[in-house]
């Protein structure tokens, strides 16, 4: 995910699709939604837009909206189920 107006490039993977993957809730895809809200986090707030501001992502999956907050000066919780993201 290139954050141009910021000056980021974030870099999230995931598994391969399976079975399983929906089974958990689909925590582990990185949906398409997820680029748009990027793409609008970058264009109205970056640098540092989010400075100070606390967000807290339901349901983060894979977490990259919640990170793309934090990259832009937000203290951010993420959360999602325990199947999805074990505690170890």
């Amino acid at each position: 995910f290139h954050m141009p107006q910021a000056g980021i490039t974030l870099h999230i993977s995931q598994g391969a699709l399976s079975h399983t993957t929906w089974s958990t809730g689909a925590g582990t895809v990185v949906w398409e939604a997820a680029d748009a809200t990027v793409r609008h986090l970058d264009t109205s707030f970056a640098p540092n837009g989010l400075r100070g501001k606390r967000v807290v992502e339901l349901g983060a999956g894979t977490g990259v909206c919640g990170i793309a907050c934090a990259a832009l000066g937000a203290t951010v919780v993420l959360t999602d189920l325990p199947e999805v993201l074990p505690i170890a």
